[in-house]
């Protein structure tokens, strides 16, 4: 066993548990809302947060130097995969550290000194599950990228990774404009101002 084929086996696994654990914990909070209304969906997003620094930080950078080991060991950064690859990884944990991880502590920190909320807080943990998801968004498509290994010659599937990228950031930011101007809806479609539980303590 070469030292290129640990370090890609440990890019695989770090990457796998980086972007798994997200997707999980996104479709949870989703179905959370959905199913049981914004009591659940907070209590999910204190526990991301706590994950954050302990979990989704220390596995996206062992991701990433991970990946920068196997590419100088294997095929070298002068490839465009290579370097897409990269740079999206690269993107992705940059949004983790820059803007998830200060939003999410943020709301967390609000809702454990003072449970009770109202749609506001709501609107910002929507907001920020918008911004979660097209950080997925990216996170795939550069899976993607790493599986098929595109070539400069490959315009078709870089013109439709290019769109579908696009496309994302355009929906991201005008669910983001429309929670705005409109309040934020709970279980079932109501409008909710709701108690949450007091994330101090066990209940």
């Amino acid at each position: 066993m070469t030292p290129f084929e640990i370090a890609r086996a440990v890019h695989i696994v770090a990457a796998t548990l980086w972007v798994g654990g997200g997707i999980a914990i996104a479709v949870g909070a989703e179905l959370a809302r959905h199913k049981r209304g914004p009591d659940l969906l907070f209590a999910l997003l204190y526990a991301a947060a706590l994950m954050g620094p302990g979990y989704f930080m220390p596995i996206s950078m062992l991701t990433l130097v991970s990946g920068i080991v196997a590419t100088w060991l294997g095929p070298g950064f002068l490839q465009l995969w290579i370097i897409l690859g990269l740079a999206g990884a690269v993107a992705t944990f940059l949004i983790g550290l820059l803007v998830i991880k200060p939003r999410s502590e943020e709301i967390a920190r609000l809702l454990a000194a003072a449970p009770d909320t109202t749609g506001a807080a709501l609107t910002q943990t929507l907001t920020l599950m918008t911004l979660v998801r097209f950080d997925h968004l990216i996170l795939l498509l550069v899976v993607a990228v790493m599986a098929l290994k595109p070539s400069v010659t490959d315009t078709g599937f870089l013109l439709a990774m290019g769109a579908i990228l696009a496309l994302g950031a355009v929906l991201t930011i005008a669910r983001i404009r429309r929670m705005r101007l409109t309040p934020p809806r709970g279980a079932g479609g109501a409008v909710t101002e709701t108690r949450v539980p007091d994330l101090r303590r066990p209940t």
